[in-house]
Parts: structure tokens; C-alpha cells; sequence
């Protein structure tokens, strides 16, 4: 997936993933109240960096 998401490297023909189930008492993340777009997109900003840095 990282190869993907990076290069955009295609998985070989016939690939499969393993079973990535969620256990039950998984919740969706959510923003605390309050916060700002600009927050939000600072934190999806420094996501993008660490995964730049995995290259």
C-alpha cells in the first residue's frame, strides 16, 4: 500500500491483503470540538511530511 500511495507502484497481479478487520470497540477518530480548519490541515500537512521521510 505504501508503494502505492508513494510511487503509485502497483501490487503484482494476484496480490492479496491480509484480513484487517477492526476490533469491535474501534471508534471513528473525530475532532475535538473547536478545532479550526487550519489545525486540521497542519496536521494532515505534518502526516504527509513523515510519510515524504519513509521515501
Amino acid at each position: 500500500m505504501t508503494s502505492y500511495l508513494l510511487d503509485l507502484k502497483v501490487p503484482a497481479r494476484g496480490t492479496t491483503c491480509a484480513d484487517e478487520t477492526q476490533p469491535p470497540s474501534s471508534t471513528p477518530k473525530v475532532a475535538p470540538p473547536g478545532t479550526t480548519l487550519g489545525e486540521l490541515r497542519n496536521g494532515v500537512n505534518e502526516r504527509l511530511d513523515r510519510l515524504g521521510a519513509l521515501r
